[in-house]
């Protein structure tokens, strides 16, 4: 990780499904808005600025909004779940750990 920053984990443990991870804040107050679709057993990451970050998980309907204050050096582990609805929860560092262990790294491949 890059000194100053904080990383979060973004982690899809369930059996069935897709997740999408959202963040969406004004550009002109320095925000970015980023998309990411994540599959059963599979994560992401980001390397974020410390301070305030706002993720979003989305399945058909419904929403789970988590806000999160980053600090620098911090690593954060965010598991995503679905059944009828949309959860997005914050876990413990060993929690994270042992979720992160049981995925592999999502991958984007552009189609032609």
């Amino acid at each position: 990780m890059e000194p100053g920053f904080g990383r979060t984990y973004t982690i899809a443990l369930q059996r069935r499904g897709a997740c999408t991870t959202k963040g969406r804040k004004n550009r002109r107050l320095g925000w970015v808005a980023v998309v990411c679709f994540n599959r059963v057993n599979n994560y992401f990451y980001f390397t974020l600025e410390p301070g305030p970050h706002y993720f979003c998980s989305q399945e058909s309907d419904t929403q789970s909004l988590l806000s999160l204050v980053v600090e620098a050096g911090k690593t954060y582990y965010l598991q995503q779940k679905m059944a009828m609805s949309a959860e997005l929860q914050l876990l413990d560092e060993e929690e994270g750990k042992q979720g992160l262990a049981k995925c592999k790294l999502s991958v984007f491949e552009e189609k032609k």
